[in-house]
């Protein structure tokens, strides 16, 4: 995955009051505007909200912020790296056709957003999961019991 830009904000004390106030306003916000000083207004999408409520949280609490950007199409290794398995386990990902790739020469590769969507629907069956493990807890428990078969 190659860095492509990136910008570090170190907090100072100056903005220690403003940065805490705006971290406490964007706590409780999901959708925001901005309001420029002619007047003119623009949404900032969501997950943009998301990103600048992490940032400043992090500079109110004293910690620098560095936002980098990144290339949308990954190496298997960045793609492995990203879901935290080994490369070989991406490949047989990729093999199984869970993960879209494309193999323009030699080398496979795979976008960003690919992933992340792989990661979230992986989330989303080991939440299931849970869930399910947990709803039969609770009907063993009703019944006093438990189904071995």
């Amino acid at each position: 995955m190659s860095v492509l830009d990136s910008h570090t904000v170190v907090p100072e004390e100056r903005d220690a009051d403003a940065l805490t106030v705006l971290a406490d306003t964007l706590a409780s916000v999901s959708a925001a505007e901005i309001v420029v000083r002619n007047g003119a207004r623009a949404p900032i999408p969501g997950d943009l909200v998301e990103l600048l409520r992490d940032a400043v949280s992090n500079l109110a609490s004293g910690r620098a912020v560095t936002l980098t950007t990144r290339d949308s199409v990954l190496t298997t290794q960045a793609a492995a790296n990203l879901l935290g398995v080994s490369r070989p386990t991406l490949v047989r990902l990729l093999d199984q056709h869970l993960i879209p790739y494309t193999q323009p020469q030699t080398h496979r590769r795979v976008l960003l957003a690919d992933v992340l969507a792989y990661r979230a629907s992986l989330r989303q069956q080991q939440s299931r999961a849970l869930q399910e493990m947990a709803d039969d807890v609770q009907q063993d428990e009703l019944t006093g019991f438990v189904e071995t078969r």
